[in-house]
């Protein structure tokens, strides 16, 4: 662990506050060194969170346990089998990682889908679509996944970022537009940055390319409600969790969801 110690001195942030408040996703320094440290120092941790039980079938995945996820689950409520109801199966799949991933159980009654969104995201990760996430945390929680089944290119907005946020915006949203120009029709994930989850929807209304899913899941309380009201309201494809809850591991666990069953149906 001794490895991963000194980048904590060295991580630094800057928050940028427009009018409409400010993005976690505006994080920057040492954040990418971090992970990088955390990923050399302590492998296990990063790669056993995608390496779980409900991974086993897919490439370099370990076998921890063949256990299903609802043994799992069962000693925490006695009736697990209302928390899917009336979802497909592919929704379901989505549903259970996300609170496996989270250890939260009430998280299943937040998430919601648009019609076919899992069917549709699942056919364009299968096609080799690039990933755009709006933090590097994010693209690290979907980044070995998408390594092990199809190769997706999976990169963060803030790539494309100013050093600087523009006046009145966000690191994120200004990322974001390069980003989509570059990839129109990816799967995006917002986790973070509700300015980039409203600022993609304008580009849409504007008439830009429509990404192929949104995982629309920015968590925290400034402009978070409000952006995922916007999506909800969209016609886009979209996995979307109500209220304050989100966060990178959350999207990156839907889409790790949708990558595991593309693999397992092609290959069984």
């Amino acid at each position: 662990a001794g490895q991963g110690v000194p980048v904590f001195k060295n991580l630094r942030y800057a928050v940028n506050r427009p009018k409409n408040g400010y993005d976690l996703a505006d994080f920057t320094g040492g954040l990418v060194d971090l992970q990088q440290a955390a990923s050399t120092s302590f492998p296990a941790t990063i790669d056993g969170m995608q390496c779980s039980a409900i991974d086993q079938n897919v490439p370099e995945c370990g076998n921890e346990s063949t256990m299903p996820f609802f043994e799992f689950a069962r000693p925490y409520t006695p009736d697990l089998t209302g928390l899917l109801a009336g979802l497909t199966p592919l929704e379901q799949e989505v549903v259970e990682r996300l609170v496996h991933s989270s250890g939260d159980l009430s998280v299943a009654s937040g998430v919601r889908f648009s019609p076919g969104a899992c069917a549709l995201g699942l056919e364009a990760l299968l096609a080799g679509v690039p990933i755009l996430t709006d933090t590097a945390m994010a693209a690290a929680a979907v980044a070995p996944m998408a390594r092990r089944t199809f190769g997706n290119p999976v990169r963060s907005v803030l790539d494309w970022a100013p050093a600087v946020a523009p006046e009145g915006g966000t690191r994120a949203a200004a990322g974001l537009d390069s980003a989509l120009e570059l990839h129109p029709g990816a799967v995006v994930l917002i986790g973070s940055a509700p300015t980039a989850l409203v600022r993609l929807l304008e580009r849409v209304a504007a008439g830009a390319a429509r990404p192929a899913l949104v995982v629309g899941m920015p968590v925290g309380f400034v402009g978070v409600l409000e952006s995922k009201a916007l999506l909800a309201a969209s016609e886009l494809p979209q996995i979307r969790l109500e209220g304050s809850r989100g966060g990178a591991g959350l999207v990156g666990a839907s889409v790790n969801a949708l990558l595991r069953r593309a693999w397992l149906d092609r290959h069984g």
